[in-house]
C-alpha cells in the first residue's frame, strides 16, 4: 500500500518543542509503515515507523541530534490487517513524562529508550507525510 498524505510547506503555527503528543490510529500490512515523517536534508525532525520488528520512534533536534528513540517490541504493536489506536505523549525535559499507549495500554515501560536528551524537538519542515509512506 502507498496511500499517504503530504504537505510540502510547514504546518501554521508549528514550533520547535521540548514536547510531543501523537495520536493515530493504524491499519498495517505485513510491510513497513511509517506513520509520520518531517524529516528533510539530515535527519533533524521525527519518524514514526511500524514493522514486524515493532515500533520505532525517532524525534531529533536541528543538530541532527537524537532528543527521544524508542522502540517498542513487536508483541506490544499493532498486528496486521487490524485497527490500532496509538498515543504517545513525550516531555523531553523529564523521562518521568514519557507515556506510550496502544488500544488504551500502557506500554512505556515495553518500550527500550536508546536516548531521552533535554533538547527541542525539530517540528519545524517543509514537507509533512502521514499514513502509509514507504520512501
Amino acid at each position: 500500500m502507498n496511500d499517504y498524505l503530504s504537505r510540502s510547506s510547514d504546518l501554521v503555527g508549528n514550533l520547535d518543542s521540548k514536547e510531543f503528543t501523537f495520536s493515530a490510529w493504524i491499519y498495517r500490512d505485513n510491510s513497513t509503515s511509517i506513520l509520520y515523517r518531517n524529516l528533510e536534508s539530515g535527519n533533524s525532525g521525527i519518524e514514526v515507523n511500524v514493522n514486524n520488528s515493532g515500533l520505532n520512534i525517532n524525534l531529533r533536534n536541528s543538530a541532527d541530534g537524537s532528543v527521544v528513540a524508542a522502540s517498542i517490541p513487536a508483541y506490544e504493536v499493532a498486528p496486521i490487517y487490524t485497527w490500532t489506536h496509538l498515543m504517545m505523549s513525550i516531555d523531553a525535559t523529564n523521562p518521568s513524562k514519557r507515556y506510550i499507549y496502544i488500544n488504551d495500554k500502557n506500554v512505556t515501560s515495553s518500550a527500550s529508550w536508546s536516548a531521552y536528551n533535554n533538547s527541542e524537538i525539530d517540528f519545524t519542515k517543509s514537507s509533512h507525510y502521514i499514513a502509509s509512506f514507504n520512501g
